[in-house]
């Protein structure tokens, strides 16, 4: 390097040529960065709002919400409380520290926190992960649903601390022995969340009568939670629930699923979840399905994508079109399909694929304008819900924010200029009206709202909502401890009137009643009702309805007293009696559909209906006439309807549908009017000739006639009464005193959170409340063997050969915040012959939109140098200690979840000073070198880890780096020097993983960079990152230190040693076959931990570098080589330049094995090399940590 030896000669005419490059890669990122295999990717959490936090701290938890959601903590302390003691009893284990509790808005909010964003890092041996236990929960507009949240995060919680262990001793006992596999630990978590629920009894049933497993265990392979939930619903009720937990007690204790199995049932598991788990469902679908329809004609012939979701159908008014939503793995799409030309066309698209199934589902929410020309898209970006009209000759237009709103999940056309939509804020979902500017707010209070229609009934428009409030009227009401049912309901609010007192038109206390929409012409409306356990469509009607009889008291005095029935009032001085009829608005109707599979949705215009089916395995969409006077003579209720009926206590004497008779003394309406539940008293519908009826559905069995071959007895299912409602109330007693009021004897009362005798009161008190401030614990602790290049090594060119890191001792801790906003992280790391010492500080700020990491590093370590005198031509052999220190800001912009633009600022300073161990060396003066660096990247990344070296997705990094040298002068005044030119690199580095079982991973990788300037940066060929008993290549000559000031390894290039080809620019692809063969041999995971991560590797590298402009030109160093006579103790004036032709190319194959051993992962690679056609000699190369 001419700068270093002018500068050299000017002091004692000396020039310090390496021997050896600096022996250490830094723990940041260099200057000049290169791009290493362990290069950093990584994802992205966009945080568009700050918002003031408060710690709530209770008995048992430590909940942080927002100050605008202190409502919704308000809800969560009691019913978090209560759940906890419930759900510790079901695994028979307590927390002994509080469980961090984060309520978020909604589910944007949730996708913008930064908790649990995972940090690739190539070497995790030896890190020990200090659990925190966290639940993150958000308001999706039903707090049945955020219940389900926190008791599913309480059973993750739980279950966690079970399976790892509440102490450093547990902790290794149980990460080596105990390995459960995903459908009991899924399974057990989802029973714990949601025992069961017709949703997923229509799922198990499709998978079961589709015939797409043959039993359990492969069902268990590919849907573990199904399976998982649907064994423990059926231990429940062939056993009982404390059978739970005495198989996962039974499991936790014994480590093992089959001894947990065996001692439970006194079988095997795979006699239970063979035979028995099989019988029971067998049956129990078999019952369900006898005589039940599904449509036979008028399905709509979609492309559907297999793993795709789609919903939202929508009709347009004119019959024409049909528009509807589709999600693929986080990519959205709003599709219109032409009824008559059967062409389907994007109309808007949104998103990016993303694999791990966490990703926005609600929006886009579309509608039909009155026209049938626009649909209208509702969509959220950037945290900001947003309106367009969209035509469908697809147009551009621009999108309207909306103010106001959180979030919307719902909404219906009103009119050219207003919509009615259902959204959230501060908490609680609500109606309201929109006509451009701020929305106006209908309802306003805590019972929540769901779907929603325009729909007009007796002439009067209004909207039709499905609501769990528990009365007909629009109120305030705030939340009272009172949990809210989970069931929902249809209510209208007149938009003529604007009266607060709506009507309730459907009263099923155990059923939900979703998706209104208008049908036919008239004032028929339709909606979907999970209450014989299957969602069916109902046709109903506003009609005047019997809704009780109460008695009427007149006492002696000529006051009058109304009470119940069966009210006893011997005791008061009552002159006489009478009875009257209460009568009510609701809606009477009756079922249009019995199929055998759920209606997930439907939609329809004035003379067609739209339904959504999921059918052996695939959607199904059917477009047929609208007929809403045809009526289903029977609905048979399915076997787990009558069970939650049972549980529920509704027996003899209570139903799950409010029954009303119609007084005869009514005017009598036409025949064809429609009536809701069987159960009512009212005129029967005429019956309905020459419609068609779908026929009886066999799915690919003859359900009727088939039955599953068993050796068990049925099923007993829980009988349920036929007979009709009698509306009995409970005994009131009437009392005297000075006001003479009836007071209910045994009323049942809605239970509230905090009326468990067993439970302790749990209120809210706002001194427990404080503002949020930082609190940092430790995250992990790392004590392992590393020889990682971390961020990008990279070190000086002096003229000598890439050298490996050595294998070290590292040590690390990390502390971080409880939103996981600020990192903390203290590092050493020592050779293993304790030659110098690295350490350094790292501090994270992820708070807000932009990313920052700032770094400090310092390096010293003693290597051994060549001193030549110039004047004499001799040298010298000495020992110099080295000294790095690093200085590094990192900024990071993401543009979404999984790309995102970088920028990196570093200062960079090296010393080399010579060890004073003899005269000479006394002489020699110390050298510096200082650098400032910068690179911009773009960074994309949406790779999903499966398992240990093993993930599916695509990376890319595409990087530009700029460095510049200067000095700094002390001795007579302070100076700063520019000197030498701007040296510049670009470069990429793409990766794609693929996979077809989620097991074996094809994983191909592309690289390529080039450096410009004065002081170029030398890529070395060859070898492969982290290799322990690493070798060099002398055959290719290197270039002149002078032309070049960095120096790092181009990897992996199995089948050569290091420096099997080197320059300034280099070009490199690498194709693996990773194939874990255990899980091929063996269904249930081994424990031994060295086995359950061993795979079977096959590769090819080809690569090449060069100087240049092409790696073919004749001038390239590559086909020469310089002999000289220079070493220690003399200098040579005679070169010889031999040159010969070799092809730059190299080509290399092998196979490899991958395991863990001593809690570090380590890759054993053999491998030929190719080269000028040439079959090289095999190498065997031993590296620690997971591959690219």
């Amino acid at each position: 390097m001419a700068r270093f030896i002018t500068m050299i000669h000017q002091k004692r005419k000396y020039l310090i040529q390496g021997l050896q490059a600096l022996l250490c890669s830094t723990l940041f990122l260099s200057t000049a960065k290169s791009q290493v295999v362990s290069t950093d990717f990584g994802q992205n959490k966009l945080q568009y709002e700050q918002k003031k936090w408060f710690r709530y701290e209770s008995t048992n938890f430590q909940i942080s919400y927002a100050e605008a959601d202190k409502q919704m903590a308000q809800y969560v302390l009691p019913v978090i409380e209560l759940d906890y003691i419930e759900l510790s009893r079901l695994f028979e284990h307590q927390l002994k520290k509080r469980i961090e509790i984060i309520v978020h808005s909604d589910y944007s909010d949730y996708l913008q926190s930064n908790i649990g964003l995972k940090q690739y890092r190539v070497n995790q041996g030896g890190t020990t992960k200090i659990i925190t236990p966290k639940i993150q929960v958000y308001f999706n507009g039903s707090h049945a649903n955020l219940r389900k949240q926190i008791r599913k995060g309480l059973a993750e919680v739980l279950l966690g601390k079970i399976l790892v262990g509440t102490n450093i001793q547990e902790m290794v006992q149980n990460s080596v022995l105990m390995n459960l596999p995903q459908w009991f630990v899924k399974g057990a978590i989802a029973h714990a969340a949601e025992d069961w629920s017709t949703e997923m009894d229509n799922k198990l049933r499709d998978v079961l009568l589709s015939g797409q497993y043959e039993n359990f265990v492969e069902l268990a392979e590919k849907e573990p939670l199904l399976a998982g939930q649907s064994l423990f619903h059926f231990v429940t009720q062939e056993h009982s629930k404390s059978t739970v937990s005495n198989l996962l007690y039974l499991t936790r204790i014994n480590r093992s699923v089959e001894n947990g199995f065996l001692y439970v049932f006194g079988k095997t598991y795979y006699q239970v979840v063979g035979a028995d788990w099989f019988n029971y469902y067998s049956k129990r679908y078999n019952t369900d399905n006898k005589q039940r329809r599904f449509p036979n004609k008028g399905q709509v012939d979609l492309s559907i994508p297999k793993k795709a979701l789609v919903k939202n159908f929508k009709m347009s008014p004119n019959g024409k079109h049909i528009a509807y939503t589709e999600h693929n793995q986080g990519v959205r799409k709003v599709i219109v399909y032409d009824v008559e030309t059967e062409v389907q066309t994007v109309l808007y698209k949104q998103g990016e694929r993303d694999y791990s199934g966490d990703y926005e589902s609600n929006y886009p929410l579309i509608a039909w304008t009155k026209t049938s020309d626009k649909v209208i898209i509702i969509h959220e970006k950037r945290d900001k819900v947003k309106i367009r009209y969209q035509p469908i000759d697809k147009k551009l237009v621009k999108d309207r924010v909306i103010e106001g709103v959180e979030r919307i999940t719902n909404f219906d056309v009103l009119s050219s200029s207003t919509l009615v939509f259902v959204g959230i804020q501060d908490g609680h979902s609500d109606l309201y009206r929109y006509s451009g500017g701020a929305p106006k707010a209908i309802t306003n209070d805590f019972w929540d709202e769901k779907d929603l229609a325009i729909i007009t009934l007796r002439g009067q428009k209004g909207i039709v909502f499905s609501s769990n409030r528990t009365t007909p009227s629009i109120n305030s009401m705030r939340f009272t401890n009172e949990l809210p049912p989970s069931n929902f309901d249809l209510y209208f609010y007149n938009l003529e009137t604007k009266s607060k007192q709506l009507i309730q038109l459907t009263r099923t206390p155990l059923a939900n009643e979703t998706h209104p929409i208008a049908m036919g012409k008239g004032d028929h409306f339709t909606y979907l009702s999970d209450e014989n356990g299957f969602y069916n469509r109902y046709v109903a009607a506003i009609d005047t309805v019997l809704l009780r009889r109460e008695r009427v008291l007149i006492l002696e005095d000529g006051r009058q007293l109304t009470v119940a029935l069966d009210s006893i009032y011997s005791h008061l001085p009552v002159d006489s009696t009478y009875v009257r009829p209460v009568y009510t608005l609701t809606g009477v109707g009756h079922a249009n559909t019995d199929y055998s599979r759920n209606i997930l949705e439907h939609d329809g215009s004035s003379n067609k209906i739209l339904d959504l089916i999921y059918r052996d395995g695939a959607y199904q969409v059917f477009m047929r006439d609208a007929k809403p006077a045809r009526a289903m003579e029977t609905v048979k209720k399915t076997v787990y309807r009558r069970l939650l009926e049972k549980m529920n206590g509704w027996s003899k004497g209570e139903k799950s549908t409010e029954a009303f008779k119609k007084s005869t003394k009514m005017p009598k309406k036409n025949t064809n009017s429609v009536f809701l539940p069987k159960e009512l008293d009212l005129e029967e519908p005429t019956p309905i000739t020459n419609d068609t009826t779908p026929p009886v559905d066999t799915g690919k069995i003859d359900i009727d006639n088939y039955e599953f071959q068993s050796e068990f007895e049925d099923v007993k299912e829980p009988s349920v009464e036929t007979e009709e409602d009698q509306n009995v109330r409970p005994t009131v007693l009437i009392e005297d005193g000075e006001n003479i009021r009836a007071t209910e004897n045994n009323k049942k009362k809605v239970k509230k959170v905090l009326s468990d005798p067993e439970t302790k009161v749990v209120a809210w008190n706002e001194t427990h409340a404080n503002k949020y401030k930082s609190l940092f614990k430790v995250d992990k602790i790392t004590f392992q063997m590393d020889n990682t290049p971390f961020y990008n090594g990279m070190d000086m060119y002096l003229g000598g050969y890439y050298q490996f890191q050595p294998l070290s001792f590292a040590l690390k801790t990390g502390f971080v915040d409880v939103f996981e906003n600020f990192y903390l992280e203290l590092g050493l790391r020592v050779p293993f012959d304790f030659n110098g010492m690295e350490y350094f500080v790292n501090v994270e700020n992820k708070k807000g939109l932009i990313d920052q990491r700032y770094s400090f590093y310092r390096r010293g370590r003693i290597l051994n140098y060549v001193v030549i005198d110039t004047v004499t031509n001799t040298s010298i052999e000495v020992r110099g200690r080295t000294v790095k220190h690093l200085l590094q800001t990192e900024l990071k912009y993401p543009l979404t979840k999984f790309q995102s633009i970088r920028g990196t600022l570093s200062l960079q300073l090296d010393k080399v000073a010579i060890l004073a161990e003899e005269l000479n060396s006394l002489q020699v003066p110390t050298y510096y070198e200082n650098r400032l660096g910068f690179r911009l990247e773009y960074v994309f990344d949406n790779t999903m880890e499966l398992h240990l070296n093993a993930r599916k997705g695509t990376k890319f990094k595409g990087y530009l780096d700029l460095y510049k040298p200067f000095s700094v002068e002390t001795e007579d005044a302070f100076k700063v020097g520019f000197e030498g030119g701007l040296t510049t690199a670009i470069g990429f580095d793409a990766r794609h993983y693929l996979t077809f079982d989620d097991k074996t991973i094809f994983a191909f990788r592309l690289a390529a960079a080039s450096s410009f300037g004065q002081e170029k940066i030398l890529y070395s060929l060859g070898g492969v990152e982290n290799w322990m008993f690493p070798t060099t290549s002398t055959s290719v000559s290197l270039p002149d230190a002078s032309n070049y000031g960095l120096q790092t390894l181009g990897a992996n290039m199995r089948g050569f040693n290091n420096n099997a080809r080197n320059g300034s620019s280099y070009a490199l692809g690498n194709v693996e076959m990773r194939m874990p063969i255990i899980d091929y041999m063996s269904r249930n995971p081994p424990r031994n931990a060295m086995l359950r991560s061993l795979q079977l590797v096959a590769f090819m590298d080809i690569g090449t570098a060069w100087q240049g402009a092409s790696p073919f030109s004749t001038s390239n160093p590559l086909n020469t080589t310089v002999i000289d006579n220079n070493g220690p103790g003399s200098i040579s004036p005679v070169k010889v330049t031999v040159n010969y032709f070799r092809r730059p190319i190299l080509f290399g194959y092998g196979f490899g094995i991958r395991t863990v051993l001593l809690g570090h992962y380590f890759r054993l690679d053999y491998a030929w090399g190719v080269e000028t056609g040439q079959v090289q000699d095999p190498i065997l190369y031993l590296s620690i940590g997971s591959d690219f």
